[in-house]
């Protein structure tokens, strides 16, 4: 990153779905990007003092984590150089980790993205020229070597632009199409999609209405109205959490097999979802809707209860032995059904620190391990089966910096989603 113009003031937006402050004179023109009501995120840009004032009003509202106002004040009296510090502390949440810079002097747009999911620090500092402070945060140590161990470190992804901001954007997706994002397979990417999750209330078949008839129909609309991927979503299909092989069998006495199999005479491909990773200790869906058996009841947790990380029995995946096992547990998922495409789900968001483990003397976070472990499974998955489709959803919409991006095929951006449900009532009475 060439060193911006002393005398020019610098333009800061990040891209945190927390709260936001920018310390010293806030600028005219920022992106600005804030998280409401339930973790829903509104974007806009700021083009004059009157929407700047709208959006620090709204940001003061915000009831999210805040940066520590009294460590702030020591680093800006012990340094009048510090341009902005941020800090993101609550481990993952819906947030992307990055950052827009302008330097008026030059007309030139910085870029930058930690590829990165879960705490995180963003530093700048303005002496002779500007320089950048960002990576992974945690209290404790974020990676203890053994000897001789070698490791690769979350990646950022900078660059330089001359040329407005829409230029600047425009330059950043292209390079994560082009250097990031995975190739799907050719056939089957950008299908449209029919979603049928049992635990949201748009949906028209819910709790002792859930079942292989009603799913059936939902198919017959989906393959009627042009849709090319019917995604069985929710994980209320299952028995228990664990059991993934072993449909609920009072709602599907025949198990998947005639939902897969209806699905292709219709011309659909059959899409199916997951939460090997853990995150839900067992799930009752809204409004009195289907239950799907805790953890509890697998195989898996009654021999290694150790594996979980309680409570929400996360499945830690910085343990060899359990990535080991999950990874074998997507195989089996995915050739047991003869999915067209994965859908991957995480609801255990918003664990701070998250859980640690003794090495070497020191205490450590198990962030790193369990992310590249993750990373290391889905992209050996998306080897092994070239024709299938890789769908992350964790937790409606987190996950979605460039780690994530550069493991998945596609990524569901948020569970707030609607549609006008009386035609569709209609359409399926």
């Amino acid at each position: 990153m060439q060193p911006a113009d002393r005398r020019t003031q610098l333009k800061l937006a990040t891209g945190s779905g927390i709260e936001r402050k920018v310390l010293g004179t806030i600028p005219r023109h920022i992106i600005h990007r804030s998280e409401g009501e339930n973790g829903a995120e509104s974007v806009g840009a700021f083009r004059n003092e009157q929407d700047e004032r709208a959006a620090r009003a709204v940001t003061a509202e915000i009831n999210a984590v805040r940066i520590d106002e009294r460590q702030l004040a020591k680093v800006l009296g012990g340094s009048q150089h510090v341009l902005h510090l941020f800090k993101q502390d609550r481990g993952l949440t819906w947030d992307d980790p990055f950052f827009v810079l302008r330097n008026d002097a030059r007309g030139e747009y910085f870029f930058g993205q930690l590829a990165w999911p879960a705490s995180y620090l963003l530093e700048f500092q303005k002496d002779d020229g500007l320089s950048l402070k960002t990576g992974p945060l945690t209290a404790n140590a974020l990676r203890v070597l053994a000897a001789g161990e070698t490791i690769a470190s979350p990646g950022v992804h900078l660059g330089c632009v001359k040329g407005d901001f829409d230029a600047t954007a425009r330059a950043m997706h292209d390079h994560i199409r082009r250097s990031v994002l995975p190739r799907p397979p050719a056939e089957r990417s950008c299908r449209v999609q029919y979603i049928h999750p049992e635990d949201q209330p748009l949906t028209v078949y819910r709790g002792d209405a859930y079942n292989e008839t009603g799913v059936k129909k939902c198919m017959d609309v989906a393959a009627a109205t042009g849709m090319e991927v019917f995604i069985v979503d929710g994980p209320t299909w299952c028995s228990a959490y664990g059991n993934w092989l072993v449909p609920d069998t009072r709602r599907f006495p025949g198990g998947l097999k005639p939902l897969v199999e209806y699905a292709h005479r219709t011309g659909l491909l059959f899409a199916l979802y997951a939460e090997p990773e853990g995150g839900r200790e067992g799930y009752t869906s809204v409004g009195h809707g289907a239950t799907i058996g805790p953890w509890s009841w697998s195989k898996v947790f009654r021999e290694h209860s150790d594996w979980f990380v309680q409570p929400q029995s996360v499945l830690n995946l910085a343990i060899p032995e359990a990535a080991a096992y999950m990874e074998a547990e997507l195989g089996r998922i995915i050739e047991h059904y003869g999915l067209d495409l994965y859908r991957h789900d995480f609801n255990a968001p918003q664990r701070g620190e998250g859980s640690v483990t003794p090495r070497n003397g020191f205490v450590e976070s198990d962030y790193w391990r369990h992310y590249e472990a993750l990373g290391g499974i889905v992209t050996r998955v998306r080897g092994k089966y070239p024709n299938l489709i890789l769908q992350q959803a964790s937790a409606g919409g987190t996950r979605l910096e460039l780690d994530a991006l550069a493991c998945w095929h596609e990524h569901y951006t948020s569970d707030r989603a609607s549609f006008p449900e009386v035609a569709a009532r209609r359409a399926l009475a």
